[in-house]
């Protein structure tokens, strides 16, 4: 069974995901071409990365320390 496009996991788990103190971003990027989806989180804790997945439904999780995010 083919995994499902990017798009939709992103879609399917990112409420859960920002519902999580901490987490302040839910995306979609690429490492050595192949896509990831990329959680953005205030401040890369152990407790943090306990939290969240290193993979899911065939697609790498990237954890990314940004700090807040505001818009311009």
């Amino acid at each position: 069974m083919p995994k499902p496009a990017i798009e939709e996991v992103q879609a399917k788990y990112q409420d859960r995901w920002m519902s999580i103190p901490g987490v302040v971003g839910v995306g979609i990027g690429a490492v050595n071409g192949a896509p990831v989806l990329r959680i953005m989180v205030l401040k890369k804790t152990e407790a943090l990365e306990r939290k969240l997945p290193k993979a899911v439904e065939g697609y790498s999780v990237i954890i990314v320390e940004t700090g807040e995010i505001r818009a311009q």
